[in-house]
């Protein structure tokens, strides 16, 4: 319990009581652009046999088994309604960056990140779905499959608070490891500044779209980043490649904020095309907001 408030709101959690998101209109809806619905003709999951009782609807039982067994086991399924939900995290040097107007309260991208994860997290737990948790930088450094229980979200928020920053982004790398390990009925959460080169990217992410897995893609960033309001002479320093240049920001600030705005947009469009849902935040906005409405977002 020491940590657990450090990166829950109850402010926020009072919020998102009595919302409800079902797996199959989040599957549909965020998949509603690719060929055909993604839960046309979907079959619940078999989840296990239990002993008959009095009672039971006679559909279920496991016939076959029966007939090898001479007794009676109905079969269960997991609800339609339940999912499982994948955060993936970058947690590259880049994200391990906070402003001035940031700095005094310790919220750097990744810190802001984690808990945005907590939040979601929380919520979906509490509805009984299974949550997951994976850590990135130029590889897939860690990974807790999809598991429910009361207990989870306490242990997702002691992983977070563990997890050291890494060395540069690869994109491609870690998600490619990912398919292998995570399966159908799931929706990947990924959180990142996404400096990274695009093509790498959605390159990737186009086998999610293979599958029909939904995507949510949330885009961190400290709002210097965003209008590069730096003030005096100084030296810049890229955090993944360890590349510098010393400016004055005012010479540079245009030239940025172009390169900035085109790598948004190419962000932005690529989503589009695959029927990502993407949203732009930055750590300076209000954490209720942005729960809530990607909240929303998934149970339209």
């Amino acid at each position: 319990m020491r940590h657990f408030y450090d990166y829950l709101d109850k402010r926020v959690i009072k919020k998102m009581k009595g919302k409800r998101i079902a797996f199959r209109r989040v599957l549909d809806g965020l998949t509603s652009g690719l060929h055909g619905s993604a839960t046309k003709g979907y079959n619940i999951e078999f989840s296990q046999h239990r002993n008959y009782f009095q009672g039971d609807d006679l559909k279920n039982i496991d016939w076959r088994l029966y007939g090898r067994r001479e007794k009676m086991y109905v079969k269960e399924y997991e609800e339609d309604t339940n999912f499982k939900a994948f955060f993936l995290l970058d947690v590259s040097s880049s994200m391990d960056f906070a402003s001035e107007s940031t700095a005094e309260f310790l919220m750097t991208k990744l810190e802001y990140s984690k808990r945005i994860i907590s939040h979601l997290a929380y919520f979906f737990l509490k509805q009984k779905d299974q949550v997951g948790l994976g850590f990135f930088d130029a590889k897939l450094k860690e990974i807790h499959l999809p598991k429910a229980g009361d207990a989870r979200i306490h242990y997702l928020i002691e992983k977070m608070k563990n997890v050291t920053n890494g060395k540069f982004t690869d994109f491609e790398k870690s998600i490619r490891k990912l398919l292998t390990l995570i399966r159908k009925r799931s929706i990947l959460f990924i959180i990142s500044d996404f400096i990274t080169e695009e093509f790498d990217l959605f390159n990737t992410l186009d086998v999610f779209q293979k599958r029909k897995m939904p995507v949510i893609a949330l885009k961190i960033n400290d709002k210097v980043e965003a209008d590069f309001t730096f003030g005096k002479y100084r030296m810049f320093t890229d955090p993944e490649s360890g590349e510098t240049i010393k400016a004055y920001p005012k010479d540079i600030r245009n030239l940025y904020l172009k390169e900035y705005k085109n790598h948004e947009e190419i962000i932005a469009s690529k989503c589009k095309k695959r029927n990502i849902y993407y949203e732009k935040i930055l750590t300076s906005d209000y954490l209720e907001e942005i729960i809530l409405k990607i909240l929303n977002k998934m149970s339209r």
